[in-house]
């Protein structure tokens, strides 16, 4: 009865990945799959998807990133404290995705304000760190769901970097203006943050560096310097004979359920894929399961490339937004609801300047 109500419990906090298979079960009375159809699946992308989820629970069973704790010690005023938290989760969110960098930074952020009683801060700090992380995740290949699995596809028309780096510019102007709107007069208010954390949290230095270097061969290989069933060979082989316990911490719905929607999507005409279409379907479904569900009958990757990552802002939808979220309704609905207007207010901005981009070009 424990092992029932466990898996329920599973279920409900991962709604997406039994949702996803049902999905991908129904499209078998549409399309039954066939060798040929499991050969042609986006592997390159979904094999970067594992490789990336494995080497995130690494880096977090090693503790890599606990010396930003101490790091954020230095910061004396809450604007320069709310532009850190900016600054890491656009800059992490690029290598290690916008869902690993919000898993870390989100709860960071809430125990430094909490310990200098700036609560009435925290959930405007949230909001910029989830709207940080969305944004940081625009350029590179590894910073998102859909970056990883559209990548490679998009490679062949145009270079993936020059395609999102106008939109990745165009979040700065959003992600300064969120420090005077959370914080207003407060910006230049002093406070003193010093963190009591012990000597052996961060993990052994051999398994940090491994897992930093398996993120930069996932990293490298979006741009298709390796192959990618060479790359999961390889990665395989090394945590079994390293550290095989990260298979068992770590969390594959994510993985999974992109893979049963892009199975799905195989059965499926999603007919002209627009900007528009791939943002509204973002904003429904989150950008991942658009991205997966649209790209096998996709005629332009680019639009799907640019139309998931724009529907990455605006609904509460996303992973960053989720994860964020869900931290904010632990705290009271206030502070939800505090957090949905912040969060909202930039995205609307964001999308605003980038359909102002895409109408002129």
């Amino acid at each position: 009865m424990k092992s029932m109500n466990k898996v329920l419990g599973y279920m409900r906090k991962k709604w997406y990945l039994p949702l996803s298979f049902a999905v991908m079960l129904l499209s078998f009375f549409v399309n039954a799959p066939t060798g040929e159809m499991i050969v042609s699946l986006k592997w390159n992308g979904l094999t970067m998807i594992f490789i990336m989820s494995i080497s995130v629970a690494g880096l977090m069973k090693e503790k890599t990133l606990s010396p930003l704790k101490i790091a954020s010690d230095a910061f004396e005023h809450m604007g320069a404290i709310l532009l850190w938290f900016i600054a890491l989760g656009f800059a992490l969110s690029a290598f290690i995705t916008s869902i690993a960098a919000s898993l870390f930074l989100i709860p960071l952020a809430i125990n430094l304000l909490e310990k200098k009683e700036r609560k009435e801060q925290i959930p405007g700090t949230v909001a910029a760190i989830a709207i940080s992380a969305n944004a940081g995740g625009l350029l590179l290949p590894s910073g998102s769901i859909q970056n990883m699995l559209l990548h490679r596809a998009i490679e062949a028309d145009s270079s993936f970097i020059m395609t999102m780096l106008p939109f990745f510019l165009i979040s700065i102007p959003a992600l300064l203006l969120m420090i005077p709107a959370v914080l207003g007069k407060k910006t230049m208010e002093r406070v003193y943050i010093h963190g009591e954390y012990d000597e052996d949290e961060v993990g052994t230095k051999g398994m940090r560096m491994l897992y930093v270097c398996l993120i930069a061969v996932a990293v490298l290989s979006s741009f298709g310097l390796f192959k990618w069933f060479v790359i999961l060979l390889v990665t395989l082989i090394i945590l079994i004979v390293f550290d095989r316990s990260v298979f068992i911490r770590t969390d594959y719905s994510i993985f999974l359920s992109i893979l049963f929607l892009t199975i799905a999507g195989n059965s499926f005409d999603a007919g002209t894929v627009s900007i528009m279409k791939s943002t509204l379907l973002s904003e429904v479904i989150g950008s991942g399961a658009a991205a997966a569900f649209l790209l096998p009958s996709a005629d332009n990757v680019s639009n799907l490339l640019i139309g998931s990552n724009i529907g990455a802002f605006g609904t509460v939808i996303s992973a960053p937004a989720l994860i964020a979220l869900h931290s904010m309704v632990k705290r009271g609905k206030k502070d939800s609801l505090i957090f949905t207007a912040y969060y909202t207010g930039a995205s609307v901005l964001f999308i605003a300047l980038s359909s102002l981009y895409i109408n002129l070009i």
